[in-house]
């Protein structure tokens, strides 16, 4: 049998991604190849799917950020709600109690006061979290981004 009549040797690589994805890729070589040539070969596909599979990898985490800034950003939303909420009610008792004529300051009873605090502590650390969530994200798109310019 000669080479142009002898039946290739099938070759598959195949790699399993997030969210059930899977890269495969085929290819075939001559029966007589050489191991030098056919590890070669399979080191470039080994390459190649590697990279793939970051970039799908970086892909999914992004898409993870996106939802999880979504996320933030209600809960924040919430919290900034309530957090005004109680603002509101402070005001409010401030004025009544102005109003009523009584000698001396308002004074904001002490639990109040303590969930005020923890309101701002809970507002303070929704905006580092969402700042922190927004840089991943813009980080993650700059590799993105790239992936297609190598």
């Amino acid at each position: 049998m000669d080479a142009s009549t002898a039946p290739a040797i099938g070759l598959s690589y195949q790699i399993d991604l997030s969210n059930g994805r899977q890269i495969v890729m085929q290819t075939h070589v001559a029966q007589d190849v050489d191991g030098k040539e056919l590890d070669q070969l399979l080191d470039r596909i080994g390459r190649a799917v590697e990279r793939q599979r970051l970039h799908y990898e970086n892909v999914s985490k992004k898409e993870a950020l996106e939802k999880l800034l979504e996320q933030q950003t209600r809960q924040y939303d919430s919290f900034n709600a309530d957090f005004m909420r109680l603002e509101e009610e402070r005001e409010i008792r401030e004025r009544q109690f102005a109003q009523s004529g009584r000698k001396g300051e308002y004074k904001t009873p002490a639990n109040e006061e303590q969930n005020r605090r923890n309101a701002r502590i809970t507002l303070v650390k929704g905006q580092e979290d969402i700042a922190k969530t927004k840089r991943e994200i813009e980080e993650l798109k700059a590799v993105i981004a790239a992936f297609g310019e190598d």
